[in-house]
């Protein structure tokens, strides 16, 4: 599919740092099944306030065509068709739907997206509230820019913008990234660098530094994951407010996958000796 998009381009650091890091829901089990063209996945979740959550979906995919029909335990659905063609053009279309007590609302979302080697671009236009969302990536799979923008036609003005500048190797990546918060004027927003390294076949390490400039808050982040075997893989993190965090995950006879996970706040730990534990289990099933 030849260079990334805007999107993804930091989704190897954020993977490490945020999945498998199950603690902010006690409980959670996936499940996933595929039969020919049919894949079902559903998911339910206990959350730390005390919410559960519970989604679906059911994706149907034939030749370059491909329906996914999803539904959430909050009432909203959305609908996803997309059309592939020979991997470098593709035509996207999604309806969400969101019913209250009161009303139903809806949301539509169609796209076009072409993939070269030397760039990508995407375009789609978002009903109601009516603006023009893109994206595009020119460079190298070594090096390049990347740009996001959204354009509300109402107000004829642009409410989102980004920008990007990457540099990757096979095992390495970083990721300079600018993305405006004001939606009112033009304005430098949250700016990130961000790193990923495979260290060796079995380990990786990733670091990201946030700066928020109308708050003038910095944020740090870093992590690390090392298999064991190949079946079994431990991670952690800390970052610059205290959090200590870890977990552990076993592949058990290919189809499921079992993940314990923890995060202590150290700040809180030393200062008052008051112990701010989280506790989190995530089941993964695949048949």
């Amino acid at each position: 599919m030849g260079l990334e998009a805007f999107a993804v381009l930091t989704k190897r650091q954020e993977d490490l740092l945020r999945k498998s890091f199950c603690y902010t829901t006690p409980a959670l089990v996936t499940l996933s099944s595929m039969s020919g063209a049919v894949l079902f996945k559903a998911r339910a979740s206990q959350r730390v306030e005390g919410t559960a959550v519970a989604k679906a979906s059911l994706q149907y995919k034939k030749d370059k065509v491909t329906f996914t029909p999803k539904r959430k335990s909050d009432g909203t659905s959305a609908y996803v068709l997309e059309y592939a063609h020979n991997g470098d053009f593709k035509l996207k279309s999604e309806c969400k739907v969101t019913r209250t007590l009161v009303e139903k609302a809806y949301e539509t979302t169609i796209s076009a997206e072409y993939s070269q080697p030397q760039y990508r671009a995407k375009v789609a236009i978002v009903e109601p509230g009516l603006a023009v969302k893109g994206s595009a990536t020119v460079g190298s799979e070594n090096l390049g820019v990347a740009v996001d923008w959204k354009f509300d036609v109402a107000a004829q003005r642009l409410v989102g913008y980004g920008f990007a500048h990457y540099w990757l190797d096979k095992q390495c990546k970083v990721v300079l990234k600018h993305v405006g918060t004001d939606r009112t004027k033009f304005a430098l927003g949250d700016f990130s660098l961000s790193y990923f390294q495979e260290t060796s076949a079995k380990s990786s390490v990733a670091a990201i530094v946030k700066y928020n400039h109308p708050k003038s808050e910095t944020f740090i982040e870093f992590g690390g994951s090392h298999s064991l075997t190949s079946d079994t893989e431990l991670r952690g993190k800390v970052d610059s407010t205290g959090l200590l965090a870890g977990s552990f995950s076993r592949l058990f006879n290919d189809n499921v996958k079992l993940t314990l996970a923890s995060q202590v706040d150290v700040k809180k730990v030393v200062q008052t000796s008051t112990s701010d534990f989280k506790f989190g289990v995530r089941l993964d099933l695949n048949a």
